[in-house]
């Protein structure tokens, strides 16, 4: 185990996995956890409190997850030799570098799904888990994603004007915007709204944080996913398409 890479667990008041996910990382790994419900934090302000904290206690790559997926045990060194030393090289783990037309420098890296794309079970399938193998995958998957000092020096922090969701494809279209990239790659599992599916509280506030969210999406970029019309947030200069 790499002893420069730090997780950071993000949790709405302790989620029905979040044991399931602890007892999965390895073994005396440096972890912190952030419960955003006890804090009435954003989504995007628990990530940005983890990576602020672990940064400036040294750690060179910090991890930051859900409540509600399992890594295996190479998971976190493999995503952390990836955003730190792997990048497009074809001579490492036998595969090639992504397709990206001038192989940008990756800022954001995070796991593929082990799991299946309509899985919505509660039991992890550990023969799918150990049997996925590490392989480059454009577009990030923010259930975990592990970051290293340059993102918010490049790009800026998460934008903690979202409730919750839309902070993710926000930040990846910043990352891109600022001429960067990022991409999937070592094999983890999600239960996939596993949070939603077990806490009623959490449910029936669903609809209202992803319609807030959402509106914050369409006003800062000027139209919704696949949609915008601003380069710049809020349409600040002359530079809507």
């Amino acid at each position: 185990m790499r002893d420069d890479v730090a997780y950071a667990v993000t949790t709405w008041g302790g989620g029905s996995k979040l044991t399931e996910t602890l007892d999965n990382l390895p073994p005396g790994a440096h972890v912190l956890v952030v419960d955003t419900k006890a804090k009435n934090w954003p989504l995007a302000r628990g990530w940005n409190h983890a990576i602020d904290h672990l940064l400036g206690e040294g750690f060179k790559a910090v991890i930051v997850m859900n409540d509600d997926v399992v890594l295996r045990q190479d998971t976190g060194d493999l995503l952390a030799w990836a955003i730190l030393e792997g990048q497009f090289s074809p001579n490492q783990y036998r595969f090639d570098p992504p397709d990206w037309e001038g192989h940008p420098e990756l800022l954001l890296i995070t796991p593929r799904h082990a799991s299946p794309s309509d899985a919505c079970t509660d039991v992890v399938d550990r023969s799918l888990l150990d049997a996925a193998e590490p392989r480059w995958q454009p577009g990030p998957d923010f259930a975990c994603f592990c970051v290293t000092e340059s993102l918010f020096r490049e790009v800026g922090r998460f934008d903690e004007g979202f409730p919750a969701y839309f902070e993710d494809n926000d930040m990846h279209r910043r990352i891109q915007l600022a001429g960067f990239e990022a991409g999937a790659f070592a094999p983890y599992w999600h239960f996939r709204n596993g949070t939603i599916r077990s806490d009623p509280e959490r449910r029936a506030a669903v609809h209202r944080i992803f319609e807030t969210s959402k509106a914050h999406y369409i006003a800062k970029w000027g139209g919704y996913l696949g949609q915008e019309r601003y380069d710049v947030p809020f349409g600040q200069t002359a530079n809507a398409r």
